[in-house]
């Protein structure tokens, strides 16, 4: 809410001072989004063998607890800006490496969901990778296909 009421008021002062861009009113539906978003993101959903779960369920927050066999909660197809906020929030490298030097060895296609992990090699890498394969307990089906070098993959995004 602070965030969209922030957007809000930011917009309609913006909206009275002469600027090259546009502020109209119609912006407070994307600002509304937006905030979603950024909320929704912080909220985890779990698997039923978590160690968490009866603590999820002593909060009435069952429909956030996942069985094995259930979809995906959170879809390309569903959710689209959900979806890709959480996958880059996810897989955001500076969250992991401690420069950017190693942004030259990461090769993504996002309209693929692929990302080239082949000529990073170091240690780091597979925290990178265990980053990427924790997907497959909430938002994605993810492929792994392993290199020869240690900490090197490739991942594809299943839908």
């Amino acid at each position: 809410l602070k965030i969209y009421n922030d957007l809000c008021e930011l917009r309609e002062r913006k909206e009275t001072e002469q600027s090259p861009f546009y502020w109209g009113k119609e912006l407070e539906k994307d600002f509304a989004i937006v905030s979603w978003i950024i909320a929704c993101h912080n909220i985890f959903f779990i698997n039923e063998n978590d160690l968490n779960v009866k603590c999820y369920s002593c909060k009435n927050l069952n429909k956030l607890i996942r069985k094995e066999s259930d979809s995906y909660p959170i879809t390309i197809k569903d959710s689209p800006i959900f979806f890709l906020f959480c996958l880059v929030d996810s897989i955001e490298p500076i969250k992991v490496f401690d420069n950017l030097e190693y942004l030259e060895h990461i090769d993504c296609d996002i309209e693929k969901l692929k990302f080239d992990f082949s000529r990073l090699t170091c240690e780091k890498g597979i925290i990178y990778q265990n980053k990427i394969l924790n997907f497959k307990k909430w938002l994605v089906n993810v492929e792994v296909e392993y290199t020869e070098n240690r900490g090197s993959f490739i991942i594809k995004l299943q839908e």
